[in-house]
């Protein structure tokens, strides 16, 4: 039971949503289901039995199966404890996967590089000679160009190349194995369409560095040679390691030189650092430009201000002309001015006798005014005394009638407040005998514990006695209500005697009036007085009109002196703006003076960097140094020291033949490229003869 039990929990496990459930217990062997399990509880030990049943027809056969392994590998894989199956892990996940199917060609293509690519990087030689040779023969088949693609692409062989190029310092020893520098080789000679853009500049720069190291390197190697000679029995010994140093080197710088000219011909001209460079040489250029630019805009506002200077100058000029008019003019203006004011002061005693004349008709207005006022205030004060007599008898009544209203105001008050003494006293009385009946009514309420009938009793007598105290209350309401209505009424009374005095009020309000219509006449009387007093004012404001004249004419001519003023302020101000204008002028020139020296500052500061930039280049100086040996020893050394010279003037102009600019041929000739031409020149010319 327990078995059946456990062969459906491991059919169940290893079912497949795409083909159904693996249900057929032959399919799935007991040993491979255990291993299963051991490897999914930790035993390392399991993974040889599933390698064994991976090269076994069961998971060949079975897909599912194998996809049902390829998921437990897979799953595993991330979490190995050891790194070191991980080898035999990975080739199981890829047979699984071959066998369910799920490993395609491109797939395939790629584990194949890898591992390709890691043989190469073994610390193994015999493993990196094998992954070198099946790589060479792969390159070299013509069908293979979906795996050359792929081989040239991000993270394939040409970054690796530029990081062992990068390896190559001054103190480290080369290796001899330079598989990278061969395979590139052999990649070159196809289709490079497919290369990788940014690793391919990485690895023109890292050519240009391993050249200059080398080159570095052997200049350091010879400079030791020359200190050690003082030592020849140490220079003996280490002989034998410097021919191979300078071997390996030599075969290095082969490599590197070939694969250089390879690059320039296939069109990898410029690396990466050679473009920025070149890009930072147009920058400059274009800056230079642009200074010399500025530095003729700023000519042109020197120009432009002593051009304004100029004007300005002119209409001072003009200016100063219009001031000496305005200055003949305003001569002109104050000898009318003179004239004027003999004519005001002839005016000016003509006015003071008509106002002497005037005053003396004002006096007499005065004196007939002063007249008529005696006579208004005497009968004024008359009627101001009649009027009070009559005041002070209506005063005298009012004051009676409001004493007589006081004292029956007063007498009803008296009686109020007797009347609320009386309700206060009865009042007490009864809540006396209320407190008494309380009292009772608590003593009541004690009996009423033991007899119920006594209780009864006491209850009626209670309500008797607030039925009696209620009609007391309402009969004395009643009384308080008749005494109040009492009290209106002789408010009442008072009111009509308060209306009569009014009644006498208007009618000496009414005697007023007449008095008042009385002294309108006297006003009119006044006013008729008034109409002379204006006649004798025309007769003063004739003479004023005539001042107004005079001063009229004294006005017209100020008029014309200021006019005058303000065109002489006129032509100063514009006398100043002119003097501003050439201030201004003078600062503008003053500024576009320091705009020329900022720029000339500026143009040193790039002839400065141009002149570094023109600086002889060190891998150019080098070369120039090999092509200037001397062709001295057997007749191989010299052959391959033609050789050498050959390549690299091949070099020179296949780097040099792209350059538009005139920086790299400045560079090269700085770096005595075209003395080291021109020596070789003469060699062969003097060989001829």
């Amino acid at each position: 039971m327990h078995q059946s039990t456990q062969n459906a929990e491991q059919s169940t496990r290893f079912g497949h949503q795409q083909g159904g459930n693996v249900n057929n217990r032959s399919y799935v062997p007991d040993d491979l289901i255990r291993a299963l399990d051991m490897l999914d509880r930790g035993d390392q030990n399991a993974l040889l039995e599933i390698q064994r049943f991976s090269l076994d027809e069961y998971i060949i056969s079975n897909p599912k199966l194998a996809q049902m392994t390829l998921k437990q590998l897979t799953q595993k894989f991330f979490n190995l404890p050891n790194q070191e199956i991980s080898g035999s892990f990975a080739g199981l996940i890829a047979v699984s996967a071959s066998s369910s199917g799920h490993l395609g060609f491109k797939t395939s293509n790629e584990i194949f590089l890898s591992i390709i690519l890691g043989m190469l990087e073994s610390q193994d030689e015999n493993i990196s000679k094998i992954g070198a040779e099946i790589l060479k023969d792969e390159i070299s088949k013509q069908k293979k160009k979906e795996f050359r693609r792929l081989l040239c692409k991000q993270g394939g062989i040409i970054g690796r190349a530029a990081s062992y190029l990068n390896q190559l310092q001054i103190d480290v020893p080369i290796e001899s194995n330079h598989f990278p520098l061969d395979h590139l080789e052999e990649l070159a000679l196809y289709e490079i369409r497919q290369w990788d853009q940014n690793e391919t500049e990485i690895l023109l720069d890292c050519v240009h560095l391993a050249l200059e190291i080398i080159g570095n390197n052997q200049k350091e190697e010879k400079q030791e040679i020359k200190e050690m000679q003082n030592d020849q029995k140490e220079q003996n010994d280490d002989e034998n390691d410097d021919e191979e140093v300078d071997e390996d080197l030599r075969i290095v710088k082969e490599k590197i030189i070939n694969l250089f000219k390879l690059l320039n011909s296939k069109g990898f001209i410029q690396g990466r650092k050679e473009k920025e460079k070149e890009k930072k040489e147009q920058e400059l250029e274009q800056q230079r430009r642009e200074a010399d630019e500025r530095v003729q805009q700023s000519e042109q506002r020197s120009n432009g201000s002593i051009q304004r200077a100029e004007q300005a100058e002119q209409e001072r000029n003009r200016s100063n002309e219009q001031k000496t008019e305005m200055q003949e003019r305003m001569n002109k203006s104050e000898e009318d001015k003179r004239i004027l004011n003999v004519e005001k002061r002839n005016l000016e005693n003509q006015m003071n006798q008509s106002e002497q004349r005037f005053r003396e008709t004002e006096q007499r207005l005065n004196q007939e005014k002063q007249q008529l006022e005696q006579r208004l205030n005497i009968e004024k004060n008359n009627l101001e005394q009649r009027l009070n007599t009559e005041k002070q008898q209506l005063e005298q009544r009012l004051r009676d009638s409001e004493k007589a209203l006081r004292d029956t105001i007063q007498k009803t008050n008296t009686e109020k407040q007797q009347l609320e003494q009386r309700l206060n006293t009865e009042k007490q009385q009864y809540e006396q005998r209320l407190k008494q009946i309380e009292e009772r009514l608590n003593q009541s309420d004690l009996r009423a514990n033991q007899t119920e009938e006594r209780s009864r009793k006491a209850n009626e007598e209670k309500q008797s006695l607030e039925q009696r105290l209620n009609a007391e209350k309402q009969s004395l309401e009643q009384r308080l209500n008749t005494e109040k209505n009492q009290a209106l009424n002789n408010k009442n009374i008072a009111d009509e005697r308060t209306r009569v005095t009014e009644a006498a009020k208007t009618k000496a309000e009414k005697e007023r009036n007449d008095f008042e219509n009385r002294i309108k006449g006297f006003e009119q009387n006044k006013k008729d007085a008034e109409e002379k007093a204006k006649l004798a004012e025309q007769q003063k404001n004739n003479a004023i009109e005539a001042k107004s004249k005079i001063e009229q004419k004294n006005k017209d001519l100020e008029d014309k002196l200021t006019k005058v003023e303000k065109e002489r302020k006129e032509a100063d101000e514009r006398i100043r703006k002119v003097e501003a204008d050439k201030l201004n002028i003078a600062q503008e020139k003053d500024k576009a003076k320091d705009e020329i020296i900022k720029i000339q500052k500026e143009k040193s500061e790039l002839n400065k960097k141009i002149s570094e930039l023109e600086k002889p280049c060190t891998i150019c100086s080098q070369i120039a140094k090999e092509l200037m040996k001397v062709e001295n020893g057997t007749q191989n050394e010299k052959d391959e020291l033609r050789k050498k010279k050959d390549q690299l003037s091949e070099i020179i102009s296949t780097s040099l033949e792209g350059k538009k600019d005139e920086l790299g041929r400045k560079q090269a000739i700085n770096s005595g490229i075209a003395e080291t031409f021109l020596h070789i020149i003469l060699l062969i010319h003097s060989s001829f003869n």
